[in-house]
């Protein structure tokens, strides 16, 4: 059933209805009985085929080649139109004049917060407080448990104990939906896009109005409302002017993620936790990066958690750090205490700061 799914294509609500007339007594075997004979015994086979050809030539499937077929023949079509080819001359209206809003100042509070799968323990008993205007880091190895304490925190994952407050209100059975609405917002190592649609229309996914009223007006009229201030702001701070147009799949690895960042800030959350976004950066551009979050922080007012293995992006725009391992919380404090301190040395290392040095030093005048 996996398969017939990708066959279809995994990324659209058509794609599993469309692989699923490959199954064995399904409408394409039916077809091919009626035109070839006994062929339909034969369409496990087909569909084996198929899969390796679609993984080798188009890793979305049938149903996104079939949409790619139907713009190219309404873009040729759309030519010869008159009302068309007014319509798709007309130049992108300018992006108004806006200035950067502060966000509603709102701290988030964590207290205890564990989670476990089955007998591991992934996050154990860690406490931290996100405050507005301040850049907290969280730090610590690979497996110590960032990426779990941020989906115990935004709700995408459930939570073996502790509680999360938000201006002193405690969210912690509050839905995704409902902490995204409230203000906290979130970015993903993954990026998460939606590669075969547009740079605004990710953006205008983040952004377009959620309230009863639109949802049912969108049901029999859907329309483009204008871009909220903080939208066109992002856009701005994150350099997207010229990009508004293209598809995500054809931009470099880089601006795809500032999009990822730019569509989480985009929802003008009061506190924003960043998994991992200098992740795959140059230099340059993880200088860059710095930059933008160091004004989310002071421009903005966002309270921010900052989850990175870089310690120069980290060290350069954090006010304190917190630092985990095996899921529990070994340091916090400053940066440049943070960074001298043995348990965190030893955690990176793996092994004893004090024992390296004994070591290095040789046997001592007992020992010899």
């Amino acid at each position: 059933s996996v398969g017939l799914a990708l066959i279809g294509g995994l990324g659209y609500l058509a794609g599993p209805i469309v692989g699923a007339t490959l199954v064995e007594g399904g409408f394409n075997a039916e077809l091919l009985d009626a035109i070839f004979g006994d062929v339909g015994k034969y369409i496990s086979l087909i569909g084996g085929i198929s899969i390796i050809l679609l993984v080798l030539a188009n890793q979305d499937g049938v149903v996104s080649e079939t949409i790619r077929q139907i713009r190219w023949v309404t873009g040729k079509v759309g030519a010869r139109v008159p009302w068309r080819r007014g319509r798709e001359a007309a130049p992108p209206e300018p992006l108004p004049e806006t200035t950067i809003d502060r966000v509603p100042a709102r701290t988030l509070e964590v207290r205890n917060l564990t989670v476990r799968y089955g007998g591991v323990t992934a996050v154990d008993d860690v406490s931290l407080t996100v405050k507005p205007g301040k850049i907290l880091g969280l730090i610590g190895p690979n497996g110590a448990g960032k990426t779990t304490f941020i989906d115990g925190a935004t709700g995408f994952t459930g939570l073996s104990g502790g509680t999360l407050h938000l201006d002193g209100e405690d969210i912690t059975r509050w839905s995704v939906s409902r902490r995204a609405r409230a203000g906290v917002g979130r970015s993903f190592q993954s990026l998460e896009l939606f590669d075969d649609i547009s740079v605004l229309e990710n953006l205008r996914v983040a952004s377009d109005p959620r309230d009863r009223r639109s949802y049912l007006r969108d049901l029999v009229w859907p329309i483009n409302p204008p871009l909220p201030g903080e939208v066109v702001s992002a856009i701005r701070e994150f350099d997207l002017e010229e990009d508004l147009d293209r598809q995500v799949e054809d931009m470099p690895y880089g601006k795809r993620r500032l999009l990822a960042i730019a569509r989480a800030v985009a929802t003008q959350p009061s506190v924003l936790l960043l998994d991992e976004p200098a992740a795959g950066l140059g230099d340059a551009e993880t200088a860059e990066l710095a930059r933008l979050v160091r004004r989310l922080a002071d421009d903005w007012g966002m309270a921010i958690l900052l989850v990175e293995h870089d310690m120069n992006f980290v060290m350069s725009v954090c006010d304190e750090l917190v630092v985990l391992d095996f899921g529990r919380q070994i340091a916090a404090g400053a940066p440049e205490t943070v960074r001298k301190d043995s348990g965190v040395i030893a955690a990176y290392l793996g092994q004893d700061h004090q024992e390296t040095v004994g070591a290095t030093a040789g046997p001592s005048k007992e020992t010899a």
